[in-house]
């Protein structure tokens, strides 16, 4: 493996890595906050409003059915848990958490996503040179 090729799946793994921490702990993190809320009384639901709980019903819903979906035909995971964070962050924080978790997976999926992706295509090609040489 040359050393551009190496340079190449450092970056890729690097922006693997961020692109991945950022979908994934967004949804941990609300979770977190959401249980630390809770304090004492242990009851989710008696936190929010009814408006809020209408909220937390329906997207919830939406997001059990297209959780189910993906896992039956075997798509990514990441749509379900973006409507997670929306749902949590809708709960906890209302609209500016929701713009909040919409603007960190708008940079996690216009960003760094499709930095990872060029650097992995680049990769690949690299490698496919390398092993002609």
């Amino acid at each position: 493996m040359t050393e551009y090729t190496k340079k190449l799946k450092h970056k890729r793994n690097i922006f693997f890595c961020i692109d991945t921490l950022l979908w994934t702990l967004t949804p941990v993190i609300l979770f977190i906050l959401t249980f630390s809320a809770l304090g004492g009384n242990g009851n989710l639901l008696s936190l929010f409003s009814e408006h809020v709980k209408e909220t937390i019903i329906g997207f919830g819903t939406t997001a059990l059915i297209a959780g189910l979906c993906a896992i039956v035909v075997k798509d990514k995971i990441r749509p379900f848990l973006g409507a997670v964070s929306v749902i949590l962050a809708v709960a906890l924080y209302g609209t500016t958490g929701m713009f909040i978790v919409f603007g960190i997976e708008m940079i996690e999926e216009y960003i760094f996503h499709t930095i990872y992706k060029h650097y992995a295509n680049k990769f690949s090609i690299n490698k496919e040179i390398d092993k002609r040489n």
